[in-house]
């Protein structure tokens, strides 16, 4: 063990102090000063909360035999997070589940992704012995965890305002997974309910790779329930059942290969399914299985790529004369695959990152898309934009006109997501 010392500061006295993620707390004094004497090894966050919903979190590491120094901590006024966890089995009985481990995990706006730094670890983690006074690191926004109490609640005190996504984990459950918003002096809610683990129930793995080989990291893996249209999942997020859809349930599930390509669905009640394969860039592999008690079955899956090239030029118009035009934006998307931003961990590899190119000096442009029915957009502030929607097949288009109108165009919405092989459901 090792010992944790700080100083808050008057504003700080009567603070409840947390090591999260273990069972230690104190009070702060008089003067906003408090320690922990016998602080386990390891890598937390330390909280502070007051009576008057002020509070502040950083990250602090305890050594073997050493005193960490917490530097005096501003408390700004914060929001709190509540929720129940609760588990369900396949035939519909819920019960609350004490001790789940709840970690509450800042997440970035979308145009923070390029900056992202990633949140500190609260799991413990062996630490060099021997060190002594040395200082917390800060962290602006560090992870939080809260234990549930025996009836499943947990709750995060003077949390800093933004979003959060809520991961809970517990014995006997499969992990699970929400989000909330918090605002200062408000409350977000995040109630979860997990799936059981049935030691009857089959498990479906396999190996996802392009037809040269490669293994295919972040491929979306999808299974449901054969004869519906897409997957159903049953109480996800506290969500009523939906009465079409009743005990025993056959639940939907949904993941995404590794950096090796590699999956692993468990839990999975006997009975016949849908599964899919589907990364950006490649054509979708859907299948029929029936899966038996117990069963153990292996998958693998083979990815066709889809991508080809459409090429063109950016006119504007001089007249009855058609002027190229250096320097406009293009973007192209097909309507099928929603619109984003990849972020900055590659983790969203299954949705092609929104990027515009700008024309050369000849207004001249090319984009990598996938082949069928592809939407170009061009856009340049003096000129205004144009939208085209072009059919590009496996050889690619080449010669594709894009002519801006001064009036701007909005851009269109993105369609239905993608689906079986034959290019989509709704969504």
């Amino acid at each position: 063990s090792g010992t944790v010392r700080g100083a808050l500061g008057t504003a700080g006295a009567g603070a409840t102090v947390r090591l999260e993620g273990t069972t230690q707390t104190t009070v702060a004094d008089g003067n906003g000063e408090f320690a922990f004497n016998a602080a386990p090894v390891g890598r937390y966050t330390l909280s502070v909360a007051t009576g008057a919903g002020l509070g502040a979190a950083t990250v602090v590491i305890v050594e073997e035999g050493g005193v960490t120094f917490i530097p005096p901590l501003p408390l700004d006024l914060g929001g709190q997070i509540v929720g129940l966890i609760t588990s369900f089995d396949s035939n519909g009985n819920t019960a609350p589940v004490a001790g789940a481990r709840v970690t509450a995990r800042p997440q970035p706006m979308l145009w923070d992704y390029p900056n992202q730094v990633e949140p500190g670890v609260l799991e413990g983690v062996e630490a060099a012995g021997g060190a002594a006074g040395r200082q917390a690191g800060d962290a602006p926004l560090p992870v939080r965890v809260a234990i549930t109490d025996s009836e499943g609640s947990f709750r995060f005190s003077a949390v800093a305002p933004g979003p959060y996504s809520i991961e809970v984990s517990a014995a006997g459950c499969e992990a699970g997974e929400t989000g909330t918003w918090v605002e200062p002096g408000r409350t977000g809610t995040a109630d979860l309910a997990l799936e059981r683990i049935d030691p009857d129930n089959a498990t479906v793995s396999g190996l996802v790779a392009s037809t040269s080989g490669e293994p295919l990291p972040w491929a979306r893996v999808m299974l449901w329930p054969a004869g519906l249209d897409q997957p159903v999942y049953a109480m996800q997020e506290g969500a009523p059942v939906d009465p079409l859809y009743l005990p025993p349930f056959r639940m939907g599930k949904e993941i995404y290969t590794d950096e090796q390509g590699r999956y692993s669905l468990r839990n999975i009640a006997p009975g016949q399914y849908t599964l899919s394969f589907w990364v950006y860039g490649y054509d979708a592999v859907e299948r029929q299985v029936t899966l038996a008690a117990r069963e153990t079955r292996t998958e693998n899956a083979t990815l066709s790529s889809n991508l080809t090239t459409v090429s063109g030029t950016v006119y504007r118009r001089d007249g009855g004369a058609l002027v190229p035009v250096a320097g406009a934006f293009v973007s192209a998307f097909t309507p099928w695959i929603p619109m984003a931003v990849a972020g900055a961990d590659g983790n969203l590899g299954c949705i092609p990152p929104y990027i515009d190119q700008v024309t050369d000096a000849q207004g001249r442009f090319s984009r990598e898309v996938i082949r069928g029915t592809v939407e170009l957009y061009a856009w340049e502030a003096s000129y205004g934009s144009a939208w085209q929607q072009v059919e590009v097949g496996a050889g690619g288009l080449t010669g594709v006109e894009l002519v801006l109108e001064p009036d701007p165009l909005p851009r269109p919405e993105p369609g239905p997501e993608p689906g079986g092989a034959n290019g989509g459901r709704a969504r």
